[in-house]
């Protein structure tokens, strides 16, 4: 599954698409406007780098055997690892904002009324996403920026300043990974 997650994700995304189009959703509703955006950037920027250097001090003071089972692995072939970040840059971390912020966040304000109740479901089925990497840091990353998105999503009702913030966490995870355990 981890393999062809870039297949699941395209996929994911046609169908989440599709059910937009079907719907009554418009692309202001998912947050695809200007609004709040400085504010909404503001406010992401130093969680994101705080992330960051947690993970970069996990990596630097964890001992080599622990750090490998607390990484997981990526069974995804790379030859070039500029067309790596770059992939995960302008793909993947919009295409995953895309679902889970913008589609699934919407669907279960469709059924759920509480807030909460929607930061708790959005966060996990956000974070169950990244189960297949078999990696608790990433679970733990995950959680934590996902409580993080999905607060500054809600609060600014922009999806652009979520995508830049997940797309340049991700890489600098890749980056950090790849300098212990190259791909």
């Amino acid at each position: 599954i981890l393999a062809a997650r870039h297949i699941f994700m395209g996929v994911g995304g046609i169908y989440c698409a599709w059910r937009l189009i079907k719907s009554s959703a418009s692309f202001s509703d998912l947050g695809f406007h200007a609004t709040g955006f400085q504010k909404s950037l503001a406010s992401i920027i130093t969680p994101s780098a705080l992330i960051l250097l947690f993970t970069y001090l996990v990596f630097l003071f964890t001992p080599y055997n622990t750090l490998k089972f607390f990484v997981g692995y990526d069974s995804l072939p790379t030859v070039d690892f500029t067309k790596r970040i770059l992939a995960y840059m302008f793909l993947s971390a919009p295409v995953q904002e895309l679902i889970f912020r913008g589609y699934i966040t919407w669907r279960i304000k469709e059924v759920y009324q509480n807030p909460k109740e929607i930061e708790y479901l959005s966060v996990a089925l956000f974070t169950l996403a990244h189960l297949p990497f078999h990696s608790p840091l990433i679970l733990i990353v995950t959680f934590f920026m996902g409580l993080v998105y999905i607060k500054n999503y809600e609060k600014y009702q922009n999806i652009y300043t979520v995508i830049i913030s997940h797309a340049i966490v991700g890489a600098g995870l890749i980056m950090i990974r790849n300098a212990w355990f190259p791909f």
